[in-house]
């Protein structure tokens, strides 16, 4: 069997976000009528019951994830590059079932999962790159790929960074404060200007990886290594758990599965802050799930957002609804004065790198909650606040944080080294 090499390149960094004040608008300026004070309903909390005490809870499991985190021996490297030769020669030479790309750009497009090929170059250039869809994508191109100074790749719909492939026919260029998520396997050099992040890893098979202020974040995956195109792993060197913190209380139902507890701490406040019992975790996932159906059937007074990108905008308390998906991909998001927030959405949550949620005029974490219909995404050094009840998959990359909670009805939550902390209660 060949065996795609367990490298990732990390280096971590401090993340900016260049977002400010002149950039923000009142949401007033899309829906004049709706957003305007007195015409959005004062909603009622969402009752949480038992899940209340708890910042994390999940169907399966908890997964705190592996990252490697120290340099690879001369002999585990060489190793490594022998096996990422026979996978970059496996994933080029693939042909069946092929979509043969004929643009340069493929950025503002959107991919399911499959395999993908170009005679010359992919880039992405203008717009945003959204890979949607859970399995395997495999990229071919004969000559380079590049991504444009602060553009993305944006994962929908339970895509995994770990499942995607790149087979770069010569360098692979990411320019400053870009976001890239994959495997990127070049037969030539790969060069990451200032700023730019990768979820996944960075593997140059003839020359130099050239990396100035970045974070390279090891791929989210059920397996520390995977064999291209299939499930099943086998572990070869040492990896340590990334520290995450949480406030409260963990739990998982009906799964009893915590990867990596032992790397998982706890604030001081408040408590009980520990791992739930199963009846416990059980009784708060029932009441997890009557909070999500209550919020997702609340219609009084709803606000519909035709727009995706809720980034730079600014939102007082209400109901608000989305038949698609909504993302915080520019800009940051304010919550502004004291009140419940209930945001409805039918498809994905996501958070890009670096990009925050700031409360103003009395707002407090606690009062915020996000129903989504699929997964939620946070990724690296993202700072979140409310109550996230995602229908599937939570996923914290490195360093995001999350002032809330973080509550996955069917599925995981994984995280990455990250904190959560149980919103704060008014003060007396």
């Amino acid at each position: 069997m060949l065996w795609l090499a367990p490298i990732v390149l990390l280096l971590a960094a401090s993340s900016t976000c260049n977002a400010g004040m002149n950039g923000r608008k009142m949401l007033e300026d899309y829906f004049p009528p709706a957003y305007s004070t007195g015409h959005v309903a004062d909603s009622s909390t969402v009752d949480l019951q038992s899940a209340e005490e708890y910042t994390v809870l999940a169907s399966s499991r908890v997964t705190n994830t592996p990252t490697l985190n120290k340099r690879a021996s001369t002999t585990a490297a060489a190793i490594a590059q022998e096996d990422l030769a026979d996978a970059y020669n496996n994933a080029s030479s693939r042909v069946e079932n092929v979509v043969n790309i004929d643009v340069v750009n493929i950025g503002g497009l959107t991919f399911t999962p499959g395999l993908y090929k170009s005679t010359d170059s992919f880039e992405v250039s203008s717009g945003t790159l959204y890979l949607r869809g859970n399995g395997v994508y495999i990229f071919q191109m004969e000559k380079m790929f590049t991504m444009s100074t602060g553009l993305q790749i944006i994962l929908q719909d339970d895509a995994r960074a770990s499942d995607i492939f790149w087979v770069v026919g010569t360098s692979a260029t990411f320019e400053a404060s870009t976001v890239a998520a994959g495997t990127f396997m070049a037969h030539q050099s790969i060069s990451v200007k200032t700023g730019a992040s990768i979820t996944g890893r960075l593997l140059a098979l003839n020359a130099a990886v050239t990396m100035q202020s970045n974070t390279v974040v090891y791929p989210t995956s059920d397996s520390r290594r995977r064999q291209l195109g299939e499930e099943s792993y086998a572990e070869r060197s040492p990896y340590s758990t990334g520290t995450s913190t949480v406030g409260g209380r963990i739990g998982v139902s009906p799964g009893s599965e915590i990867t990596g507890e032992t790397d998982i701490k706890y604030f001081a406040e408040p408590t009980p802050n520990e791992r739930a019992s199963t009846d416990d975790a059980a009784t708060a996932k029932v009441d997890v799930t009557t909070a999500f159906n209550d919020a997702a059937s609340r219609v009084e007074k709803v606000v519909n957002i035709d727009v995706v990108n809720i980034g730079g905008l600014t939102f007082t308390p209400g109901l608000y609804k989305s038949t698609g998906a909504l993302e915080v991909s520019s800009g940051t998001l304010y919550l502004r004065g004291n009140g419940v927030f209930i945001f409805q959405m039918e498809e994905t949550f996501t958070v890009s790198t670096g990009l925050k949620m700031v409360l103003e005029d009395g707002a407090q974490a606690r009062n915020v909650f996000w129903k989504v219909g699929s997964a939620a995404l946070f990724q690296v050094g993202s700072e979140v606040v409310g109550t996230f009840m995602a229908h599937t998959a939570i996923d914290a990359l490195t360093g995001a944080s999350i002032e809330g909670r973080l509550f996955s009805l069917n599925v995981a939550v994984n995280l990455q080294a990250n904190d959560v902390a149980y919103p704060s209660l008014p003060k007396a």
